[in-house]
């Protein structure tokens, strides 16, 4: 018998009956589905190289803290310049770091865009070419030079692709700035998590690195490796002379090291042992279907047993049974690979769209030809592991005992029965190992969900609010624009506290200080490091911080008052165990006031609820004047929440119709 005469048979007598092939495919296309999604992320994520010039040499710098284990800190300015020029094994490293300038073009209406602030190595790193203009120099790193490059994107989306755009002057962030370049439409930027998503401007860092900026950690490094050496080379060199640094500097760089690491390796590393478990479950999944599908086709042999009996004593062969047994199998697996497949493409869509928040390279999840490759070879798999055992057990006994035993089902025939019982303990092994694992996660689920996050966030809307300096030169403006926001937003109805802080808990932002402590040594010539939170008294009544001790942030905590901070209550056990926190005395630097203690508040979750919260400090706004915070409004009700942002948007807006917002969203969210 042909392949051809095996398929056109087995198809026809899947016609005749489809109910249980029907059933057999959808259940094979769950499993499929499951499992090609599944490859498609893992695909982006884990196996495709990064879509840059040879990626396998771009590389991140990370700054090391010993004292609390953080192996991904930020570096300076000073730190970068000065590995730049003492290493021989890198070709070029710049630092980055992220900008949300306001863009106004005369006639439209202002808009924040996203931008990054990059120092001139930066397109080198990343072969960047123009399509018009130069990119940025080591001239444009001096001070005061307002220079831009545009991406192709923004270019094309509020310029109408101007050929003459360059030295035109656009305003952003109400500073006039010079348009040197043009970005080519190739231009792949830094995957998302590591720098902002798709960055449609880019200025000098222009950033001093003298001395004084040794410890102003607040920037990101990118290095590309030099041909001639390796990944393994250049990053202990990286140690070694950050080692050197923390010799000459120890006030500055004692404790600190810097740490290179492959760029595709960084970015993946977090995922390998979930995406490991993830494809273990699946696997089981799959597995599981399969054998659902093996005894489906065992159910259906069951009520061909005569039929076969006959045609065996008509003279056809054991072999093209079999043939026949696996075609139909072939051919409901091959039905429900390609249903899978379309449950596939959308599950990889859905994870993509959910995940883009935290996982950066779902940006590059696609349901191409190597997921639907591996849909088609799973279906196969499907079709020999769940037809092959039906198919032999169904055609091993002989004629004579096939029509002496005609009224039997298969599964009574000794041959059958052991199939069928093997089948039914694989599938309870598999599906305990399964709801094993469902019951654990379950119960990490339950446990997080348990987790104090030191504050509420219910009913409360958040936006940031950015204050170009062009605008508001001094800090007495920005005070006044504030104070004004906050009065305004508490007269909106519906609205129960209003606050501004510097970083939101459990978000992307962060603001890591050294400190020095009245009375306390310095370890190594380093003093302790702690998370800083600029706020408003309204702030902590908004998202219900409790205070512990003392007192918290008060109107009356101006610039021209003695100075004064609320902390943590880890950073009150670590630096003063045994000791009252109220009245301690704590600095930024030797150039800063001692700030007095005043309250003990609870500590926040701000880098996941399964990390513990570092220390904490909050300082008043007035005095500790920013040009960038989060508004955050607690609304009384669901209906009053709903209608915040248009609320804030037009209150902004009678303050400084020049402003532009980010989009609201929810602290839930």
């Amino acid at each position: 018998m042909s392949l051809t005469a095996a398929v056109t048979s087995a198809y026809r007598q899947l016609v005749r009956r489809p109910f249980l092939p029907l059933l057999a495919a959808g259940t094979l296309a769950l499993g499929i589905g499951a499992s090609s999604s599944l490859f498609s992320v893992v695909d982006a994520v884990l196996l495709r190289p990064l879509p840059y010039s040879e990626p396998d040499r771009l590389t991140i710098v990370w700054g090391v803290t010993r004292a609390d284990g953080n192996l991904s800190n930020q570096v300076s300015a000073t730190d970068i310049h000065d590995l730049r020029a003492k290493n021989k094994t890198l070709e070029e490293v710049a630092s980055l770091a992220s900008w949300r300038p306001v863009l106004d073009v005369q006639g439209e209406a202002p808009e924040r865009i996203t931008g990054l602030r990059v120092s001139d190595g930066f397109f080198n790193i990343l072969r960047a070419k123009p399509q018009l203009g130069r990119l940025l120099l080591a001239k444009d790193q001096e001070p005061d030079q307002d220079v831009v490059v545009l991406s192709d994107a923004l270019w094309r989306r509020r310029f109408g692709a101007e050929p003459n755009i360059l030295g035109q002057r656009v305003s952003l962030n109400g500073r006039s700035h010079l348009v040197v370049g043009v970005l080519g439409p190739e231009f792949e930027a830094l995957p998302a998590g590591f720098a902002p998503r798709d960055p449609e401007v880019y200025r000098p860092v222009s950033e001093p690195f003298d001395e004084t900026q040794r410890s102003a950690r607040h920037l990101r490094a990118v290095a590309r490796v030099a041909r001639d050496s390796s990944i393994a080379n250049a990053a202990a060199e990286v140690t070694a002379i950050s080692q050197g640094f923390a010799k000459e500097h120890p006030n500055a760089n004692g404790g600190y090291e810097l740490r290179l690491v492959h760029l595709a390796e960084d970015l993946a590393a977090p995922l390998r042992k979930p995406f490991a478990l993830l494809l273990g479950g699946v696997a089981l999944l799959f597995a599981v279907a399969s054998a659902n599908v093996a005894q489906l086709l065992l159910a259906r042999a069951a009520g061909r047993r005569r039929e076969w009996s006959i045609r065996a004593a008509l003279g056809a062969s054991r072999g093209r049974l079999v043939r026949e047994l696996l075609a139909e199998s072939l051919l409901v697996s091959l039905v429900g690979g390609a249903v899978g497949a379309l449950l596939g493409a959308f599950g990889s869509r859905a994870i993509a769209a959910i995940g883009a928040a935290w996982i950066p390279s779902t940006t590059q999840i696609v349901f191409d030809a190597r997921s639907i490759a591996f849909a088609f070879f799973a279906a196969l798999f499907a079709a020999i592991a769940a037809g092959l055992g039906p198919a032999l057990g169904a055609s091993r006994t002989s004629a004579i005992d096939r029509l002496g035993s005609g009224v039997r089902t298969v599964t009574e025939a000794p041959e059958g029965s052991r199939l069928h019982n093997l089948l039914i303990a694989a599938e309870m092994a598999m599906a305990i190992v399964l709801l094993v694992g469902a019951a654990l996660l379950g119960r990490s689920v339950l446990a997080l969900a348990r987790v104090d996050l030191g504050f509420s966030p219910q009913s409360i809307s958040t936006v940031d609010v950015q204050l170009p300096p062009a605008l508001y030169p001094e800090d007495a403006d920005l005070l006044r624009f504030f104070d004004a926001l906050e009065a305004r937003m508490r007269e909106v109805p519906g609205v129960r506290s209003v606050g501004l802080t510097s970083v939101l808990p459990l978000s992307d932002n962060f603001d890591g200080r050294g400190l020095e402590v009245e009375g306390k040594p310095e370890t190594d010539g380093q003093g302790p490091s702690a998370d800083l939170y600029v706020a408003t008294p309204g702030y902590l009544e908004t998202l219900r911080i409790p205070l512990l001790r003392g007192r918290g942030l008060a109107p009356t905590d101006r610039e021209s008052t003695p100075k004064v901070a609320l902390v943590g209550e880890t950073m009150a056990a670590q630096l003063w165990a045994g000791e009252n926190a109220l009245g301690q005395r704590i600095r930024l630097s030797s150039r800063d006031e001692w700030r007095e203690v005043v309250g003990v508040v609870r500590d926040v979750h701000q880098y996941g609820l399964d990390v513990a919260p570092p220390m904490q400090f909050y300082l008043p706004l007035a005095q500790m004047p920013s040009s960038y915070l989060t508004l955050t409004v607690a609304a009384e009700n669901q209906a009053a929440l709903a209608s915040l942002p248009a609320n804030i948007r037009r209150e902004v807006r009678a303050l400084d119709p020049r402003l532009a917002l980010a989009e609201s969203t929810t602290l839930e969210e």
